[in-house]
């Protein structure tokens, strides 16, 4: 399996908060995506690459030179033409050395699956639903797809959430969110892994998972 780590975004909800880009934030004296590539090496997943600038060692890089409107989604279609299977994970996000093994040992019938929490997340704290990787085991069909839900916005759809082409691969309302609906291709995750959106969502991270309340450090 093809590791993409996705870490070519512009981060604007971001706003350099902390005065450093949030994939290179520290937590535990790694930032997250240093922690992230020795995390999927450690469990056999060592075909790596980051699409983005950040330089790791024991991964690739690999900086687009076009735009796509679900770029999470296909814009490192040139990088599969000889795989089986990929994934996709999130540079700005803290993965558990739990969900990285999961999905190194899942074995699956499935065209593709979702790691993800579809309701507030009682141990981080994110009071709404959160993707955390994609597993993709068919990839011309998701290519396909991809291409389908591109026409589709040609002729006029109104692409709102990335939750919407996950609802568009199921075959279920696009601007409606029903969790029930999309069980059978999710793997249900409530552990420390969560992405950091915005300063507000490390903030209650360190604050839920480490003990550390941010505001009180720097008043110090």
């Amino acid at each position: 399996m093809r590791i993409f780590i996705l870490a070519n975004g512009e981060a604007k909800r971001w706003n350099n908060a902390y005065g450093v880009d949030k994939q290179l934030l520290v937590i535990d004296n790694e930032t997250l995506i240093s922690r992230m590539v020795r995390v999927l090496i450690e469990n056999g997943l060592d075909d790596i690459y980051i699409i983005g600038k950040y330089k790791v060692e024991g991964a690739k890089n690999y900086i687009p030179d076009f735009t796509s409107r679900i770029a999470k989604y296909d814009i490192m279609r040139f990088l599969v033409k000889d795989i089986d299977s990929f994934a996709m994970l999130y540079g700005d996000c803290y993965y558990t050395d739990a969900i990285i093994k999961d999905l190194a040992t899942r074995k699956t019938d499935k065209k593709w699956l979702h790691w993800c929490c579809n309701r507030k997340n009682s141990v981080t704290g994110k009071i709404w639903e959160e993707g955390y990787i994609h597993g993709v085991y068919d990839v011309d069909y998701w290519f396909e797809r991809c291409a389908e839900y591109h026409k589709m916005l040609d002729e006029g759809l109104e692409h709102r959430t990335d939750w919407m082409f996950v609802r568009f691969l199921l075959g279920i309302d696009l601007y409606e969110h029903h969790p029930e609906l999309m069980k059978e291709y999710e793997v249900d995750w409530e552990d420390e892994t969560d992405d950091f959106d915005y300063p507000i969502d490390y903030k209650n991270w360190l604050k839920n998972c480490r003990g550390i309340d941010i505001e009180e450090v720097e008043a110090k």
